[in-house]
């Protein structure tokens, strides 16, 4: 098992690239200043590229985790071969909501965070198992292994054009999103494992200004063990 851990990022926060620079047990793609449109691609085009890879670890840009909670998402794919598992985020520091829904969303046009129907905090509290199939993440820290990042396009659900990113152009949105529901369709299982979390800091896009930042992907081999 080899693990490819990327990160797409427009801000690098200084207090997330400190966790991100912690986990130095794995060859790190960072991908920055591009939208994320282009970062999704070339994340996927580098992983398929690189065979000796058997996973990619997705890991958003704007939360903090440690090093434990991502050796412990290997620790499952290794144990349990799960095609795709995933931690858990907060939505923002506003609502009782984790970006974690188990609702079918294939027959709804989203628009609106409402319509996630996502779960609350109090729902990982408690468990059997750890582990609970869910149809849909925010991929705040997801592994996925080589087939289904074969299978899947990695493309946005919707576009909008607007000045939002610094610059005015068309852009998708809510990548997160189209990846579940392709998996639905597909037949893959989405398994959310209940002790692995990160800490998101919510909207962060006023942060955001692509003609400000340098384009760079940047490949860090990992750490002697």
């Amino acid at each position: 098992m080899k693990v490819l851990m990327t990160v797409c990022g427009v801000r690098w926060f200084p207090l997330c690239k400190y966790w991100i620079d912690q986990i130095d047990f794995l060859d790190k793609l960072l991908i920055k200043g591009y939208n994320f449109d282009e970062a999704n691609q070339i994340r996927r085009n580098f992983f398929l590229e690189h065979t000796e890879y058997t996973h990619l670890l997705v890991y958003a840009e704007d939360i903090v985790t440690t090093p434990d909670v991502v050796k412990l998402l290997i620790d499952d794919a290794r144990e349990y071969d799960y095609p795709v598992v995933t931690a858990w985020l907060n939505f923002d520091f506003k609502r009782d909501w984790l970006a974690v829904s188990k609702t079918p969303l294939e027959n709804v046009r989203i628009a609106f965070a409402e319509q996630y129907h996502f779960i609350k905090p109090t729902d990982v509290l408690y468990y059997d198992s750890p582990f609970e199939e869910v149809t849909f993440t925010g991929m705040p820290l997801t592994l996925i292994r080589r087939d289904v990042v074969e299978k899947v396009t990695f493309r946005a659900y919707t576009y909008v054009t607007d000045r939002a990113l610094g610059v005015y152009m068309r852009r998708g949105t809510q990548h997160d999103l189209q990846f579940c529901l392709e998996c639905r369709k597909l037949g893959i299982p989405i398994v959310m494992d209940k002790r692995a979390f990160a800490v998101h800091f919510g909207d962060t896009g006023r942060f955001i200004n692509l003609a400000k930042v340098e384009r760079e992907v940047e490949f860090v081999k990992a750490s002697p063990p």
